[in-house]
């Protein structure tokens, strides 16, 4: 489907539009075009809908809003059920928050002190993970040749992991060491 070039009726840049949202749009007698969501805010009748709608509902209230326990640790809980679909998972939310209590937030690698990735954080302001702390918390997998499991994985630095991989321990310290002489 072809794209049509729209003139924003807020600020009057032009942009594109696919033609079957713009025929979508026409057809319910919807004939202001916006180029983004704040030049739609913008309009008078609009901020007089949202003025008017506020306050009918608070979304603090619903129930997957509210922080608990639990709230820092489901990030991971999704990457990992992410990562092994075809597996059975015996990681759960409770499993995850005693297993950063049990290494005391440390990583089992270098030592550090390590920051939980948190909604707040977990992408604020970046394009890719590779934008992220380097002593943001990861879910390491002891050995890489077996799932996510119980036992098989640790907290260890966002670095670390990254530069681990698929390789054991002692090659990533035999590494660490050989940048450091490199660099000493």
């Amino acid at each position: 489907m072809t794209d049509i070039t729209l003139t924003c009726d807020t600020c009057g840049k032009e942009f594109q539009k696919k033609r079957g949202e713009y025929n979508r749009r026409k057809r319910l007698r919807k004939t202001e075009f916006f180029c983004s969501i704040s030049c739609a805010a913008k309009r008078p009748a609009n901020l007089e809908h949202i003025e008017k709608h506020r306050s009918d509902y608070d979304i603090s209230q619903h129930s997957k809003n509210k922080y608990d326990e639990y709230s820092d640790f489901r990030y991971y809980l999704k990457m990992v059920n992410a990562k092994n679909r075809k597996e059975n998972i015996d990681i759960d939310l409770p499993f995850l928050k005693q297993l950063w209590e049990s290494q005391n937030g440390i990583c089992k690698i270098s030592g550090i002190k390590m920051a939980l990735r948190t909604h707040s954080n977990a992408y604020k302001g970046t394009k890719n993970y590779t934008e992220l702390s380097p002593y943001t918390a990861s879910l390491d997998r002891i050995d890489s040749n077996k799932p996510y499991q119980q036992g098989n994985i640790r907290w260890i630095c966002f670095i670390a992991n990254m530069a681990k991989h698929t390789f054991s321990d002692d090659e990533l310290i035999e590494f660490c060491k050989t940048v450091a002489q490199q660099h000493s």
